[in-house]
């Protein structure tokens, strides 16, 4: 489990810090529809940063528990954002439960056997590829190639990219074999295809491109291949 941590792009962090944190929880809005953007922030801080805490101390059930109830939360309070991100982070889940189930032998992890996992983990990654494609659609209709459309394409990338790191690691256990191994080949490609066009991006706008993050992202793509390779 924890070996394989560093080959793919796990939980999603969010950029806020303590202070912005404070910020949130201190804020008195003058309208409702701002009060509840704010409200709706501090909630994912929490639930992403609390999920991750467990994740990578090794307590999967707890981490699936609690991102699968915020799922339920975000669902019924509509925000597509807060539903993205959750199921994202659930389909990076279901990776590790997969893993980690094949490792020790066990027949079930978390209530649910290996197939369920898989299925579970295709369902969580496809829900969280089509609100991002949404998203970035309309960034890019209302903005054309601004930072933040950029910045989302990067997140929609690495979406793109656990989703090829899941299908290529659970394809025989997976209902339909071939195309889920065809569609990781896919995702692989246009994770690639999407990584040069937001470098290239950067460059024609004159926008920043931060080489240590950038060389850290390119780091885990590599290790993420390489983990592949060594499943054969």
């Amino acid at each position: 489990f924890f070996s394989f941590l560093p080959c793919c792009c796990s939980l999603i962090r969010m950029n806020l810090t303590e202070d912005d944190l404070a910020m949130l929880s201190e804020y008195k809005g003058s309208c409702r529809e701002v009060d509840s953007v704010y409200q709706t922030m501090e909630m994912l801080y929490t639930v992403v940063r609390f999920a991750n805490s467990t994740f990578f101390a090794g307590d999967l059930e707890k981490a699936y528990t609690i991102l699968k109830d915020s799922l339920k939360l975000f669902i019924r309070l509509g925000n597509s954002k807060a539903i993205a991100v959750a199921s994202n982070n659930l389909g990076n889940t279901m990776l590790t439960i997969y893993r980690t189930m094949t490792a020790s032998g066990e027949e079930e992890m978390c209530g649910l056997s290996k197939k369920e996992v898989v299925a579970k983990g295709t369902a969580y990654f496809a829900h969280a590829i089509k609100l991002g494609e949404e998203a970035y659609d309309n960034f890019y209709n209302e903005q054309g190639w601004s930072e933040e459309c950029l910045s989302f394409m990067q997140f929609l990338a690495n979406r793109y990219f656990n989703r090829a790191m899941f299908l290529l690691t659970v394809k025989d256990d997976h209902q339909y074999p071939k195309e889920a191994e065809a569609m990781g080949f896919r995702d692989i490609q246009i994770t690639s295809d999407m990584d040069l066009e937001i470098v290239d991006q950067c460059l024609e706008m004159g926008f920043k491109i931060n080489r240590v993050e950038r060389y850290d992202l390119m780091m885990s793509r590599i290790r993420g291949k390489l983990a592949l390779i060594k499943l054969g």
